[in-house]
């Protein structure tokens, strides 16, 4: 599902060097058939998508300007470059 998740994206949320580096190197090809097929009965899930997304990158940004100690944990996140976003200035 982070093939498909990220083939909805397609540079809409996280926009750092270091993310289109990354996602420049992985293989999407894995979600191509769901993502079709998600497309082909509702073509606005992109939508939910980048919105679920951007509004938890939207969310952390806020609480670590609030309080840059925090630690963000991200379990099962796949091949989601969240991570290598919220370390980028």
């Amino acid at each position: 599902t982070s093939a498909l998740v990220l083939r909805f994206l397609q540079g809409q949320v996280y926009h750092s060097k270091a993310v289109e580096d990354y996602l420049s190197h992985l293989d999407l090809s894995a979600g191509k058939s769901l993502h079709d097929a998600c497309n082909a009965i509702w073509p606005q899930y992109a939508e939910v998508i980048f919105n679920r997304k951007h509004t938890i990158l939207h969310h952390i940004n806020e609480t670590l300007a609030k309080n840059p100690s925090l630690q963000v944990i991200s379990g099962a996140a796949g091949l989601d470059p969240l991570g290598l976003e919220l370390t980028q200035p």
